[in-house]
């Protein structure tokens, strides 16, 4: 069996849209259609729509995005377990670092403070974002005369940009 990778991105992205958005979240429920616990918005964050409540009926019964076809069928927690990288017999499992007592990470009584606590101790510190490559973000595209910012003077390839700090692309990759 090929190891599972823990996917640290997603379980803080499950966090932080139940943050921005606590009335999409009922710990209660796999996905009722407007409220899902967090199982059911990593799923959903990973392009799967689980129909049906109960434990025994709650699956992906649709996908809105091709390339998440593999989890129609499976149960709610098989699929959040997959999408999250954990196993599902022990993987959401953890001590509560602030009680003491095991949980298990799509429990229904899980409120919001000891999902955090799970989450990091399930998955560690909430990752670093990628840096940011601020040429190739300029629009309409990167170029050696680009300006950045409220710098108003064009760049010379390979020329450091005293606003950001960075140095624009050389035409061809040559630098």
């Amino acid at each position: 069996m090929t190891a599972l990778i823990p996917n640290a991105a997603l379980a803080y992205r499950v966090l932080d849209h139940i943050d921005a958005h606590p009335e999409t979240w009922n710990q209660r429920k796999w996905d009722c259609g407007t409220t899902a616990c967090f199982a059911g918005h990593a799923v959903r964050l990973s392009g799967g729509i689980i129909q049906g409540f109960g434990n025994s009926d709650a699956e992906v019964a649709e996908v809105t995005d091709d390339s998440a076809r593999w989890m129609l069928g499976m149960h709610a927690q098989e699929a959040a377990c997959h999408v999250l990288g954990i196993h599902p017999d022990t993987g959401g499992m953890a001590d509560d670092p602030e009680t003491g007592t095991r949980h298990w990470l799509f429990d229904a009584g899980n409120d919001r403070d000891r999902l955090g606590r799970l989450v990091a101790a399930i998955f560690g510190p909430r990752p670093e974002a990628p840096p940011v490559d601020r040429w190739s973000a300029m629009v309409p595209d990167p170029h050696p005369m680009a300006n950045c910012g409220p710098l108003t003077l064009p760049l010379p390839p390979g020329t450091l940009c005293p606003t950001c700090g960075t140095i624009p692309p050389v035409p061809g990759g040559v630098s």
